[in-house]
């Protein structure tokens, strides 16, 4: 037997389970990083190539940075004001701009329909918030102005 072996049977159960419950929560925190910040990655890669394209963003920082707090503003609590969202995504002129406003939202807190909190990007927002044909609907708006770009 090895030496952990004989060290793991030599812990009460309750010692067992708190070191159960930090492993878990450690690892946790270690994919949400790793998750976010290959996102990040992917986000920058994306914005350069439709800047290569020729796309220019059409806002400012602090224009998209105000659209992403909108946004907030329109999904935070319970329901969503479905109208609000789409008047924000119908300003998009190309996917750069929807990149840039991805970007901006970046990683937000909010309170769950049962209590609980969490951080996440905009697609889960989007995802928790909306429902399939009212996402189909917002894309559909978004395309009217030639933004294919759909949020990671």
């Amino acid at each position: 037997m090895n030496d952990f072996s004989k060290w793991w049977k030599s812990l009460g159960m309750g010692v067992k389970i708190v070191i159960i419950v930090v492993a878990v929560i450690v690892v946790y925190y270690i994919f949400t990083y790793i998750k976010g910040y290959s996102t990040a990655i992917q986000q920058n890669s994306q914005e350069q190539a439709y800047v290569n394209q020729g796309q220019t963003p059409s806002f400012s920082d602090d224009e998209y940075n105000s659209m992403a707090d909108e946004l907030v503003v329109t999904m935070a609590g319970a329901g969503t004001y479905f109208e609000d969202l789409k008047a924000i995504m119908a300003k998009l002129n190309n996917n750069l701009d929807a990149v840039k406003l991805n970007q901006a939202f970046g990683q937000r807190s909010y309170t769950s329909w049962y209590g609980g909190k969490s951080t996440a990007g905009l697609k889960s927002w989007l995802d928790d918030d909306l429902s399939s044909s009212e996402i189909s609907e917002m894309y559909q708006l978004m395309k009217v102005n030639g933004v294919t770009y759909k949020f990671i």
